[in-house]
């Protein structure tokens, strides 16, 4: 005998993230799909990314941006701060300044991450 509704193994929404229902236009359909695999795409790198510096940088140290810059030089500068600074919003790393002028290298002026209005020089996590 064939069931008729109730509960369905596989049927529902996907656990995990929220969901919205949309109508869209069916001529959009694919540059839709294809924006949202890359989204997907984009989140898994960050956090690949993310777990990485976090397994560069030592705990309870100074650690500076510039050596992390080294560390990761096929990583372009725009790509790894925007990592940080998602990282430093979700409080997984802090970013400081030098305080002392004369500590600041010129590789650390050439490393710099500007988080507010603020260059930072140090991570520490």
């Amino acid at each position: 005998m064939i069931e008729h509704g109730g509960k369905r193994k596989g049927s529902g929404r996907p656990k995990g993230q929220p969901t919205k229902l949309m109508r869209i236009p069916v001529r959009f359909e694919s540059q839709i799909k294809q924006y949202i695999e890359g989204l997907k795409a984009e989140e898994s790198q960050s956090t690949t990314l993310g777990e990485a510096i976090k397994g560069i940088l030592i705990p309870g140290q100074r650690n500076r941006i510039s050596q992390l810059r080294n560390i990761f030089p096929h990583i372009d500068t725009t790509t790894l701060d925007a990592e940080l600074v998602r990282m430093a919003l979700n409080e997984e790393i802090r970013l400081y300044p030098l305080d002392d002028p004369q500590e600041i290298t010129q590789q650390d002026k050439e490393a710099v991450l500007k988080f507010g209005n603020q260059p930072c020089y140090i991570i520490y996590i």
